[in-house]
């Protein structure tokens, strides 16, 4: 890390398995940096592959742990405790809540300097790979000048939903029916559509009722179109991104095209569960509905309640999306059940 080298879960394994093994220093001192150890990985990192599941289970029932329990000093913190770690998968319902623990795990969100260097990071991204490197720099200009905005609007992706049929198309009423509603449910946000330059030339924006909405939403500066040689796709990331702690994504991309996979995933993936807002339209669309974010964020978590008990939980790789009931988290704690 002093290098400029950014450990990765396999590295965050091997240190915990050595530190967990070393029995050089003192079991306290050892889990104090297990923790910090643990505590920089839940920065890093979000679900976990099985072999640094299997590594965690033997760390937590290292000597080191069993030492420093005993000593009354296997809480996080400096919190004391007097017992040992119970290991075991468990299932975290859709609120959060680990019956095994009895606790609830929290929204996380990126800081102020996470965000700043993610929103660089994308900026250079669509620099390289647009075609004329200005035109990415006028649309920050244009977002300092016309914003802050607080909601936005993937268009493309809106107005294509559920149009798989042989009348279907560019759907222009059901972004309208997006920013009519994100208007009406988030007043103190402004909303901000962007949708690329040829969709505003297509047969579908020439309907008199997507004009008249494309004229009134640059009439408030409310709409940005990506220039011909852009991907529109780095343009509303990079204004979510921007938007800050408050912003709302509505978009339903899985964005696991491979432009995404150049994100640094420790930002991507932890900003995406926190702001993405998706929706539904069941036949037209009056018919609109969201649906808000997880309240809580699958990554390295630790709770430490007022009695002093601890829980780490781990999210495990390749269970996401699979719905209550599963097995999908390792619940280390010092008050679970065995």
């Amino acid at each position: 890390m002093q290098s400029g080298l950014e450990p990765g879960e396999t590295e965050f394994a091997k240190i915990l398995e050595a530190i967990s093994k070393s029995e050089s220093e003192d079991s306290a001192v050892s889990w104090e940096r297990v923790e910090s150890v643990l505590r920089h990985m839940s920065r890093e990192t979000s679900d976990l592959e099985a072999s640094t599941i299997d590594v965690l289970r033997d760390v937590f029932g290292s000597r080191t742990a069993r030492e420093a329990a005993a000593a009354g000093t296997s809480g996080t913190s400096g919190t004391s405790t007097s017992t040992t770690w119970s290991t075991g998968m468990c299932t975290v319902r859709a609120d959060g809540y680990c019956e095994r623990c009895d606790d609830t795990l929290q929204a996380i969100d990126l800081d102020d300097g996470e965000y700043a260097e993610f929103a660089r990071g994308i900026s250079s991204l669509a620099e390289k790979q647009g075609k004329r490197p200005d035109d990415f720099h006028g649309f920050v200009k244009w977002l300092d000048e016309h914003g802050p905005f607080g909601v936005i609007i993937d268009a493309a992706n809106v107005a294509f939903y559920n149009q798989n049929f042989e009348s279907g198309g560019f759907n222009f009423s059901q972004i309208e029916a997006v920013v009519d509603r994100v208007s009406a449910d988030y007043p103190d946000l402004k909303p901000l559509v962007v949708l690329h330059v040829n969709r505003t030339r297509g047969p579908a924006a020439s309907a008199p009722k997507a004009r008249a909405l494309l004229q009134t939403l640059t009439e408030q500066n409310r709409f940005f179109a990506a220039p011909m040689g852009s991907n529109d796709d780095w343009y509303w990331m990079y204004a979510a991104v921007v938007a800050g702690t408050e912003g709302i994504l509505v978009s339903n991309d899985e964005m696991r095209d491979h432009l995404f996979n150049l994100l640094a995933p420790k930002y991507f993936k932890k900003w995406k569960q926190r702001h993405q807002m998706r929706y539904t339209f069941s036949g037209d669309p009056n018919s609109l509905a969201f649906e808000n974010p997880s309240p809580f964020t699958r990554c390295t978590q630790v709770l430490c309640k007022a009695d002093g008990s601890v829980s780490w939980m781990f999210p495990v790789a390749g269970a996401e999306g699979e719905g209550e009931g599963k097995d999908d988290w390792l619940c280390c704690s010092t008050s679970g059940k065995r």
